[in-house]
């Protein structure tokens, strides 16, 4: 056993034992593999590692005697972590380790280069203590040129007994794509500065942390990017937004206007995390070309889209149509809109609806209603006092819609839509 282990090294040894070995690949959890040399003594009643290595260079102190509860001591000049595994949409979600906090040994982490792939995160500090239920999360620090993240929480079983891992705080980085990538998901999108603040929970331990079983609320800024026309590969998608599949059909739809491609100036919104159910009252994107207001929810675990979009094109101008808005799946709607279009050659659309249903994988995006832009040819426009035209559900009774229609809030800039007389 450990403790007849124990009682022999210090009877025999006096508590002292140096051992210094080279190893041509060092493999240990979560770290890329590499050449060291590590020297091994045990004083004072904790075992001293002395790596001298490709990628783990530094001193690592444990506790001989586990029961002591006493801290890991990782002090370190630098670590080379392993990335994610990019997995396909499909893979399975491993469930979280269940293991008791309350017999957890705290940690104290210092790194003064710390690498995840392709990233440079710079140095990093990692402080527990013990608490009743588990282990309090006093500081994870880390400062590079690539990530900025200040955070704490803790790790301890709640009322029922399970146990939680709770965190809250701020990331922020300028390298929002090599940050996805090391996490194995993809975001379908590319930003040059992003930032998130997060206050959430979730089962297991701080490391079992994954989008698909969230509990709270996240708030994200993106700045300066693009989303490219292409698919966005084998990985696995984010998913709480479909940043492939809109913006393709709006380069449908206005092509005229989305045909360079789709750039933004800015993505920012709030989600809240609930039961597998993550909900948005509101994610803004701001391009040259238009706004684009995403409200709804995104079912996590059936991995599934129930959200209206509202496309406004930019201050004072409208989104041309002719020849475009036949490119994707159209309701009663749209056709009512096409027509509107061949009856009297209108310059654009001042606003237009959408509904994003079905699974991640082949999102179902479908013109729902739009606001036709009045006629700027003053000897044609109609002299009646008539606002922008709209297809609304009251012009739609008796039309075979193509999918239910989600209730829809007006735009606070549109018009109320005329009646027919």
């Amino acid at each position: 056993s450990a403790s007849s282990l124990e009682q022999w090294v210090s009877q025999t040894f006096a508590d002292r034992v140096w051992v210094d070995v080279a190893i041509e690949r060092l493999s240990l959890p979560g770290v890329v593999p590499g050449w060291a040399n590590v020297a091994l003594e045990l004083t004072d009643e904790r075992w001293v590692f002395d790596v001298t290595g490709e990628r783990i260079q530094g001193e690592v102190s444990l506790p001989a005697r586990a029961q002591s509860r006493q801290a890991v001591l990782v002090d370190l000049e630098h670590l080379y972590l392993l990335t994610s595994e990019a997995q396909t949409e499909d893979a399975p979600v491993a469930p979280p380790n269940l293991s008791d906090p309350r017999e957890a040994t705290p940690l104290t982490l210092l790194v003064e280069s710390l690498f995840w792939g392709d990233l440079a995160l710079g140095a990093t500090r990692v402080e527990t203590h013990l608490a009743n239920e588990g282990l309090e999360i006093e500081l994870i620090d880390i400062d590079g040129p690539d990530l900025r993240l200040q955070a704490r929480g803790r790790w301890v079983n709640i009322a029922d007994g399970t146990p939680e891992s709770v965190m809250t705080g701020r990331l922020s980085s300028g390298n929002f794509n090599k940050l996805i990538r090391a996490t194995g998901y993809q975001a379908g999108l590319q930003a040059r500065q992003a930032t998130l603040d997060f206050d959430l929970n979730w089962p297991g331990t701080p490391l079992d942390f994954s989008l698909f079983r969230l509990e709270g609320g996240l708030d994200f800024i993106l700045r300066g990017g693009n989303i490219p026309q292409a698919s966005a590969g084998a990985g696995r998608l984010l998913g709480l937004v479909s940043f492939s599949a809109l913006p393709r059909r709006l380069m449908l739809d206005f092509r005229d206007v989305f045909s360079s491609g789709f750039q933004f100036d800015g993505i920012e919104g709030r989600f809240e995390m609930r039961d597998g159910q993550a909900t948005t009252e509101g994610i803004k994107i701001a391009s040259p070309a238009a706004v684009i207001t995403l409200t709804g929810t995104t079912d996590m675990i059936a991995r599934s889209y129930d959200q209206s979009v509202l496309v406004e094109p930019g201050l004072g101008s409208t989104l041309p149509v002719i020849g475009g808005l036949a490119g994707g799946p159209v309701g009663a709607a749209a056709g009512l809109l096409l027509q509107s279009l061949f009856d009297r050659p209108l310059k654009g659309v001042s606003e237009a609806r959408y509904s994003i249903t079905g699974p991640w994988s082949e999102p179902l995006i479908e013109l729902v209603d739009a606001r036709i832009a009045p006629d700027t040819d003053l000897d044609s426009a109609p002299d009646n006092g008539e606002g922008d035209e709209t297809m609304d559900d009251g012009q739609m009774e008796g039309s075979d819609r193509d999918i239910e229609q989600p209730p829809l809030e007006p735009s606070a800039a549109a018009p109320p839509p005329s009646q027919s007389p």
